[in-house]
Parts: structure tokens; C-alpha cells; sequence
């Protein structure tokens, strides 16, 4: 996420300004297909020193319409890996290819998930994917996009019914910074910084362990999005979160200080 947006699509400033509603295009029977990949490192301050986890995330996704907000969604390709002290795992995501998400996707990018894949034993283990799609789409303001438009989106999720729960709250502030055209399409670079709280916890699997955790920070980066055509065409950012891992254990509870970073970058596929 410490690249610029120029680093996925070919940027161009053009002399006038491009000024129209900020609304996304949801032409029943269109596909969209995005590229994602998304890495990201944990380290745990443990006593007997720093404990390491990294992980990525490269998939290739495609989103589809069936008339007013109704949306599906699937993987076409997927990736998963994380490393920590234990080795490197890779688990099998050949099951959930072209498995559905049904999506409610407004004019505005509000995403809400109406049905996600079950999720194979292996793959939940390291990730919950059912969450791919809360942050995915720049979500839009009313009105009219013009150069120095700012406005911000509050947008906070949560779940506390099942053995495992999770919060998240993100406030963005996003600001047009200027027009560019992105091979041929007149569009929009939007810059956009994030305050982040993400909270959750549940038992391990398999072991007598509960863990909670909660992390604090914030993300920046650069969205493309076309006015003309309705369509985000790409996306990067990267953050920076601090916090605790409390590990509840038979023998007691341990309190572990967190630090989290990751980057991600999308760019849409012809």
C-alpha cells in the first residue's frame, strides 16, 4: 500500500474537470471481475520474545446483477497462505470457487451480505472470508464528485450471537483530488484516510483456548472511480494497527501486545 495508484493503471491528468453524480452501475446481467491481493503481518510481543504471523490473500473475483440492489458475487481464483513459528499453511480453496455470495449493493457502494459459501474447516481456521465484501466497494456521497469534494462515511458491523464474535468500526474521510483517465475511461483519484477499531474473539479450535482481541489504528490509500461508467476501477491502501491478544488458557489468561500491518490493492480486470 506504499505504492501510488499510478503503480496499477496508467494515470492522466486531464485539463477540465469532470464534475457528475456519484452513483454505481448496476446493469442487470453485467460482470464485473477485480484482481485483489491483500498481505498482512502480526507480531505478538510474547516473553520469550516477538512471535511472527504473516499472511496473503491474492484472489480474483467477480460481481454480477440481477436488477436493483440485488448483486452475487464469486471467486474465480483464490490464494490463501500464513506463516507463523508452526510452518506455512496453504489450505485448499478449490470448493469454493464460483460458490456464491448474494449481495444487497446500493447505487451508493453500502454493501450488506444477504448469503456467504460455506466455508471449508481449513480455510475459516486462518481467515473468515465472509467478511470480503464489507470493505470492498468505495461507498459514495450524495450529490455531485467534483475536484475538492470531501465528505465522510461511519460505518460499524457486528456480530455477538455465535461462539465467535467480531466488532468493527471505520470513519472515513474521502476527498477528490483531481480527473484522470484510465485506458480511455475519464475517471476520478480519491484520496481517503480511515480511523479503525477491530475487536473480536472465540474459542480455537480443536484446543481448550478462548482468544479476544482488540486492535486500534488507521488506514489510508487512493480509490479510481469512473463517474461515467459507474464503476470503481481501482483501489490501494495500507495501515496500522496496535493492540492485545488476551489468550485464555486452563492454566490462566495471558495479555499480549499487538501490532498489525497490512496492504491491499484491487484493480478491475477487463
Amino acid at each position: 500500500m506504499n505504492r501510488s495508484a499510478a503503480a496499477l493503471v496508467l494515470v492522466v491528468s486531464l485539463p477540465m474537470a469532470l464534475a457528475a453524480q456519484g452513483r454505481y452501475t448496476r446493469t442487470r446481467g453485467d460482470t464485473l471481475r477485480y484482481r485483489e491481493v491483500t498481505t498482512a503481518d502480526i507480531t505478538l510481543d510474547a516473553a520469550q520474545g516477538p512471535i511472527k504471523v504473516t499472511s496473503e490473500q491474492e484472489s480474483q473475483l467477480a460481481v454480477t446483477f440481477a436488477g436493483r440492489d440485488s448483486a452475487r458475487a464469486w471467486y474465480e481464483s483464490l490464494l490463501l497462505s500464513t506463516s507463523s513459528p508452526q510452518g506455512t499453511t496453504t489450505p485448499g480453496t478449490e470448493s469454493l470457487k464460483r460458490q456464491p455470495f448474494h449481495l444487497r449493493l446500493t447505487a451508493r457502494g453500502a454493501v450488506t451480505l444477504l448469503a456467504a459459501p460455506a466455508m471449508p474447516a481449513e480455510v475459516a481456521a486462518i481467515t473468515d472470508l465472509t467478511h470480503q465484501f464489507d470493505d470492498f466497494f468505495l461507498r459514495l456521497p450524495a450529490g455531485t464528485l467534483t475536484k475538492g469534494r470531501s465528505w465522510r462515511d461511519t460505518v460499524t458491523l457486528g456480530d455477538s450471537t455465535g461462539a465467535k464474535w467480531y466488532l468493527v468500526r471505520r470513519e472515513a474521510r474521502y476527498t477528490v483530488l483531481r480527473d484522470t483517465v484510465v485506458a480511455g475511461t475519464r475517471a476520478l483519484v480519491i484520496i481517503m484516510q480511515q480511523a479503525l477499531t477491530l475487536a473480536s474473539g472465540g474459542p480455537v479450535a480443536n484446543q481448550p483456548v478462548r482468544t479476544a482481541q482488540r486492535l486500534v489504528g488507521s488506514d489510508s490509500g487512493t480509490v479510481i472511480f469512473s463517474p461515467a461508467t459507474g464503476r470503481m476501477l481501482a483501489r490501494v491502501r495500507s495501515g496500522v494497527l496496535t493492540g492485545t491478544m488476551e489468550i485464555t488458557q486452563p492454566s490462566g489468561v495471558i495479555t499480549l501486545p499487538q501490532r498489525y500491518t497490512f496492504e491491499s490493492r484491487i484493480e478491475r480486470l477487463p
